[in-house]
């Protein structure tokens, strides 16, 4: 028996605050019925909403290239202050909850 495929896919923009120890969701970028929509704050998402470069060629991908634009996100975003979540799928968006962190003694 073959799995639906899902019927949402997302990729979170997360920020990290580690004087507070603390991350939050900035923006969220989700691709249903073949369109890709938008959630968060203006500024991150005016700075996605054009287009990323991809890793492999540097080609610009859009929101209109669906899957793959959010693979780009994923892939372009991984500083330890903003990064993007690796590409998630399910049959509707989960909020974003960070692994807990052990401390190094």
């Amino acid at each position: 028996m073959n799995n639906p495929e899902p019927k949402i896919k997302w990729v979170d923009i997360v920020s990290f605050n580690a004087e507070k120890d603390a991350a939050k969701v900035v923006a969220r970028c989700i691709l249903e019925a073949g369109e890709i929509r938008f959630e968060g704050e203006d500024f991150i998402i005016d700075n996605i909403k054009t287009g990323v470069p991809s890793v492999s060629d540097a080609k610009l991908i859009t929101p209109q290239d669906g899957e793959k634009f959010l693979k780009a996100l994923s892939d372009q975003y991984r500083s330890a202050y903003l990064f993007a979540t690796d590409v998630q799928s399910g049959d509707a968006v989960k909020d974003f909850k960070i692994p807990p962190m052990k401390k190094v003694e």
